[in-house]
């Protein structure tokens, strides 16, 4: 049986790029990087990919009922795997109506949570959801109820994703006490960036050298995949979104939000920003 890796982050944070990183460091020598097959790691709420697990199209079911098979679904994936499986996750760490983990069981290892300042996830995320405003992010990243592709009368392309707000989608993941979790921040994967991503690969269970990590880096830096993406697009990138790579900068929030935006952001998540180190003890912003 293989083991499963869940690449897991609130929206925004760098799980697309760490995805670009593994399909980089995983592939052949000298294979070129194509955004629009990131198949190394697909998106766990792939609606066609899970309809080919299950062997029946999951649109036939409710979100209770798919969140009743969904174990069972991600277990056959490691069953046919002779390695490790790494899947992409938006979703909180939560439990079907039965009260059984979705993304804890026998074949999982653990998770990578990527975390970013809240600050550049709202103005970020705000570009990625075109269609809301910055007071609107800043609303959803407060809401309990916040999910994607979560309405009734309308089949997603994705199945349905709870997110909650900002805070507590970090904790569900960080403070959960049934599978192993290692942190990045955003920042730091940008600061220094080869210590950080080879001790995520240490965690994944790879045995690769750091004159591959680094080459993987190299392959997939910020300015590449921009690069990559203004040649020949972005599936992922929403309908109305200008390019999905947009800056990836630390403190961008600065020339964007207003006083009263950040006052809110911090205000609904001081505790965990104090934490991660985004807010001091005094309430300083660090970044």
């Amino acid at each position: 049986m293989g083991r499963i890796y869940w690449l897991t982050s609130y929206p925004k944070s760098g799980n697309t790029w760490f995805r670009a990183f593994l399909e980089c460091l995983l592939g052949e020598d000298g294979e070129d990087l194509d955004l629009n097959a990131l198949e190394r790691v697909p998106s766990a709420s792939d609606r066609m990919v899970l309809d080919r697990e299950l062997g029946y199209e999951s649109g036939d079911l409710s979100f209770e009922e798919l969140e009743r098979v969904l174990p069972e679904a991600f277990a056959s994936v490691a069953r046919k795997s002779r390695g490790a499986v790494f899947q992409k996750l938006h979703d909180s760490f939560r439990r079907n109506e039965g009260e059984v983990p979705l993304y804890s069981h026998e074949a999982v290892e653990g998770a990578l949570y990527f975390i970013r300042n809240p600050l550049d996830v709202c103005v970020s995320y705000a570009c990625h959801r075109s269609e809301l405003t910055l007071d609107e992010v800043i609303r959803l990243m407060g809401d309990a109820s916040h999910g994607l592709a979560a309405t009734r009368w309308r089949q997603q392309l994705q199945i349905r994703q709870i997110l909650g707000g900002w805070s507590s989608h970090v904790g569900s993941w960080t403070e959960n006490d049934e599978i192993p979790v290692h942190v990045i921040r955003y920042e730091d994967m940008l600061d220094r960036p080869l210590a950080v991503f080879e001790s995520a690969v240490r965690f994944l269970g790879l045995s690769h050298e750091e004159r591959q990590i680094e080459g993987a880096l190299n392959a997939c830096s910020f300015e590449r995949l921009r690069g990559l993406e203004e040649r020949s697009g972005f599936r992922e990138r929403p309908p109305g979104m200008d390019r999905f790579f947009r800056k990836g900068e630390v403190g961008s929030w600065r020339s964007v939000l207003t006083s009263d935006q950040v006052a809110r952001i911090v205000a609904d998540h001081r505790e965990t920003m104090i934490k991660y180190g985004y807010l001091n003890e005094s309430g300083e912003l660090e970044f």
